[in-house]
Formats: structure tokens, C-alpha cells, sequence
């Protein structure tokens, strides 16, 4: 089973930036994951407790930029190994592999950090995070909009069913 890294448009060739690492972002956890020694072997393993992610540095000749996004992918089967053994290692805690899945999200970034996803894909856990995450911002500025363009309009028929 390849990862399903959602719409992407293939860039023209491969990426030829920095070190680009394969990570899995635990965030979304409501326990504590299960980090097994089997993934600490893997090239350049990192866990990043603060931003409760783990990650392996993957073949930057397997890497490939999507067109249109910022958005890198790769078809580097470490990367799905990787994953699938940090599935393994957390099924107790959830009961099976599918449930593992929803509370984690995939993605590649180079080693300055500045490839991650902004709206990662859409069978991804982070994809309706994301989108709540956006209209969480978003609804309460629309409101505030929308209660200062409305207030004239109020103010004004208040004074007229006052007056009456």
C-alpha cells in the first residue's frame, strides 16, 4: 500500500533542495504514543516531543515538489515502512490500524522546516483539522465584520421604534 499523499500535480523534475525528512505528527494523540526501537534505527530518526512528531530523513532523488503548492512528496519506500511501523506499534492504544490513522497526519519538509503543508490532503486526519482550524479564525473575524457594518443599520432602527 502506497501513501496516499491526495491531489498533487507532479512537479517536472525532482526536488533538488536540502535534506528533506519524512514525518509522522502525532498532535492529535490523546495519549501518549508508543515510540518503538524498530523506527529509531531508521537514517536520521528525530523525535520531536514538542511538536509531537517523529521523523526519518528519506532519499532526496525520490522527493518531488508538487506544481502550484509548496507541498513535497515522496516515493521513497522507507517513508511508507516508517509509517506503517509506528502504526504497528500504536494499535494497542487504539485497538486497530484504521483508528491509529485518524489521529495521525503525514508529510515531508526539508531540514529547515519550511515544506510543511499549510492545508495538507484530503484523506489525511490534518485535512478537516485544517479546514476547522481556518474557520475557526475565520468565523469570529466575519462576525466582528459583520456586527461593524450592521451596527449603523441597528443604531438607526432602534431610534426609530424608540421614537414611535
Amino acid at each position: 500500500m502506497a501513501l496516499n499523499w491526495g491531489v498533487c500535480l507532479p512537479g517536472s523534475g525532482k526536488y533538488d533542495g536540502r535534506k528533506v525528512r519524512f514525518a509522522v505528527d502525532y498532535g492529535s494523540f490523546p495519549k501518549s504514543p508508543i515510540i518503538p526501537n524498530s523506527i529509531k534505527y531508521f537514517n536520521g530518526f528525530s523525535h520531536n516531543k514538542e511538536k509531537r512528531r517523529v521523523s526519518v530523513i528519506v532519499n532526496p532523488d525520490r522527493v518531488t515538489r508538487c506544481d502550484f503548492t509548496t507541498k513535497l512528496i515522496t516515493d521513497d519506500p522507507i517513508a511508507e515502512n516508517f509509517y506503517n511501523e509506528f502504526i504497528k506499534a500504536n494499535i494497542p492504544l487504539f485497538g486497530s490500524y484504521q483508528e491509529v490513522q485518524k489521529y495521525i497526519r503525514f508529510y515531508c519538509f526539508d531540514d529547515k522546516g519550511l515544506d510543511i503543508p499549510f492545508v495538507p490532503n484530503v484523506d489525511d486526519i490534518t485535512s478537516s483539522t485544517g479546514l476547522n482550524e481556518i474557520s475557526k479564525a475565520f468565523l469570529p473575524a466575519m462576525f466582528l465584520v459583520a456586527a461593524y457594518f450592521s451596527y449603523p443599520y441597528l443604531k438607526k432602527n432602534l431610534k426609530k421604534r424608540k421614537s414611535k
